[in-house]
């Protein structure tokens, strides 16, 4: 068994961008099992997306915060065992969590500057 963490930490910027696939050669090592993937992003206009697929027992964890503009948080997991949680604070926020398998679990917390507006979240498990 194989464990990858693949991080990636963003502060105090405009337009940031993660993107973590560990389904493809191209951006790194190929599945695996036990990979954790945290990204952290502070500012504004925040994007950020994992993707796994047969990898069993991984998790990924995203936290964005930072003054207004937009959060967005994409977690695509297959295999079995998995977790996701999203943690958005700050502006308004979309997240969604796709994940097949079984003994699943994923969260999502989002808030906007204590008021909690215009904030969009999507779980979807055992497709």
């Amino acid at each position: 068994m194989s464990h990858h963490e693949y991080s990636v930490h963003q502060y105090d910027g405009s337009k940031l961008q993660a993107n973590v696939n560990t389904n493809s050669g191209m951006y790194g090592e190929q599945g695996g099992e036990g990979n954790r993937i945290p990204i952290s992003q502070s500012g504004s206009n925040a994007t950020a997306r994992v993707e796994q697929g047969s990898s069993m027992n991984s998790r990924a964890e995203i936290w964005q915060s930072g003054w207004e503009g937009q959060k967005m948080a994409d977690v695509w997991q297959s295999g079995s065992g998995n977790q996701a949680m999203v943690n958005q604070h700050g502006g308004s926020s979309q997240a969604s969590v796709h994940q097949a398998g079984s003994n699943l679990s994923a969260s999502i917390t989002q808030g906007s500057n204590g008021y909690g507006y215009g904030n969009s979240a999507h779980i979807r498990q055992g497709f």
